[in-house]
């Protein structure tokens, strides 16, 4: 269970140009009096999102919601 209040870190980017045919990476993480309590990270392909390039905003928004997913 995250205490609350926490704080939530998302960050996300591309492999290559952007827009990327190759793919992305992206990251979260919660925050709570200074110390992180849960994180998580992968790298995503456009494919995965059913595209054949994928941008930063992309990757971003992707973090932001695995991160809510990520609530109980």
């Amino acid at each position: 269970m995250i205490p609350y209040p926490a704080q939530i870190f998302c960050d996300g980017g591309v492999i290559g140009p952007n827009p990327s045919p190759i793919g992305g990476t992206w990251a979260w993480c919660w925050v709570h009096d200074d110390v992180m309590i849960k994180h998580e990270y992968g790298v995503v392909e456009p494919c995965d999102l059913g595209l054949t390039k994928i941008t930063n905003n992309h990757t971003e928004l992707l973090a932001a919601v695995r991160a809510l997913e990520s609530l109980t």
